[in-house]
């Protein structure tokens, strides 16, 4: 990590860290400023090597985040409705999604998507595809439309493009 980008993520950070707590005295400063560094001595470890995430790809996040709220909000209501019918009508099946992420990154934000939604959960992360438990047919087919896919596809393609080929369903 440039000190450019240490320097500007120390700065968000202590901004952040003022803007939650509110408070100026000495001790609390003082242990705003060790909190600060040491997460920072933490990304740093965490993003050695890795491929920088961009301003655009950033700023589209917030968007996925929301759409994924609502998906989660959508899949919660139609998970108890399930529960609560007399009749419980499960069909729960194991399949194989496709995908075509490059990042590391990318594909764990794909894997941990699925499993924040409610009848499904990422069994197992292979190279191109996921290995996906879903709790009923309807929940499993709204899954291979490929949806939330594409949405991840515009956080990866967003901003500077490494070279490679990419960003296609396997």
């Amino acid at each position: 990590m440039s000190w450019f980008r240490r320097l500007a993520l120390g700065v968000a950070l202590a901004l952040f860290w003022l803007a939650l707590s509110g408070h100026l005295g000495t001790l609390l400063l003082t242990l705003g400023a060790v909190s600060v560094l040491l997460t920072l001595l933490l990304a740093q470890r965490l993003l050695a090597g890795r491929q920088p995430l961009g301003l655009l790809r950033v700023a589209r996040l917030p968007g996925y985040c929301l759409w994924l709220a609502w998906e989660a909000c959508q899949s919660n209501l139609y998970v108890a409705g399930l529960l609560l019918r007399p009749r419980l009508r499960v069909s729960p099946c194991v399949l194989r999604l496709g995908h075509g992420r490059r990042t590391d990154l990318v594909r764990a934000l794909y894997a941990n998507s699925i499993t924040i939604t409610p009848g499904t959960l990422t069994l197992r992360m292979h190279e191109s595809s996921l290995e996906v438990h879903a709790l009923t047919a309807r929940t499993a087919a709204a899954l291979r439309t490929g949806t939330m896919e594409r949405r991840l596809g515009v956080l990866e393609s967003a901003g500077e493009d490494d070279g490679r080929s990419g960003g296609a369903r396997a």
